[in-house]
């Protein structure tokens, strides 16, 4: 029997960790310290059993959670492990992210600087570039370089 709105709101934690279901694979979990999550169980592609969180409540209601339980579905059904896609997206995301920061600091050091460094004496432009230095051998570790 699917869950109400009411039921979830209205459950307390107890001694041991309680398990609500809502019906096609969709649970909540209550920890007895009183955390309440969204979990999803679900049979892999490949044969394998897993679940996958869904966030806890009230942050993810009853709703979002059937809703995301209907999309994690989707991909069961187009033969797509929903844990394996949502990694998948996570990491294009940081690599977004950590091109954006390269791009915005390689920027920055051929327009920016360029004029700054003219008028600096050259101690402080040989400690910009060493600088600029650590910054790339921090983000591109196999491709260490010296400073200019």
């Amino acid at each position: 029997m699917p869950l109400t709105a009411q039921q979830v709101s209205k459950s307390k934690p107890g001694d041991k960790v309680i398990t609500l279901s809502d019906g096609s694979g969709l649970e909540l979990r209550i920890s007895p310290n009183g955390r309440k999550g969204w979990r999803f169980r679900y049979v892999r592609p490949n044969g394998k059993r897993n679940m996958i969180s869904f966030g806890t409540y009230p942050e993810t209601t009853l709703a979002e959670a059937r809703e995301k339980r209907i999309d994690a579905r989707r991909l069961i059904a187009k033969g797509i492990d929903p844990a394996e896609e949502r990694k998948r997206e996570q990491n294009e995301h940081q690599e977004i992210v950590r091109n954006k920061f390269i791009t915005l600091a390689q920027e920055w050091h051929t327009t920016g600087a360029t004029a700054l460094f003219a008028r600096l004496p050259f101690w402080l432009s040989t400690r910009a570039a060493f600088h600029r230095s650590v910054r790339y051998n921090s983000i591109h570790p196999h491709r260490r370089r010296s400073y200019e």
